[in-house]
């Protein structure tokens, strides 16, 4: 029963690490800071000083497109 508990102890410490090494990742594009998840963006600040923003449909980071999906609060 001992040895059940312990292989228990591991699998669940083995999944609580591979969740929190998966850290969005965040570029600034034009001033403005996305988290890329997957295949969208997600607009999480802004760097700049003009008061007017044109958010974009779509980013490209890497070579790759993303679609800004939403904006976060905060």
């Amino acid at each position: 029963m001992k040895r059940y508990y312990y292989h228990l102890l591991c699998i669940t410490l083995c999944l609580i690490a591979s969740l929190s090494a998966t850290a969005a990742t965040v570029v600034t594009v034009n001033g403005l800071k996305y988290e890329l998840n997957g295949t969208e963006a997600y607009v999480s600040g802004y760097e700049g000083s003009p008061t007017d923003v044109v958010i974009p449909a779509t980013i490209e980071s890497d070579g790759l497109t993303f679609k800004v999906t939403c904006i976060k609060g905060g």
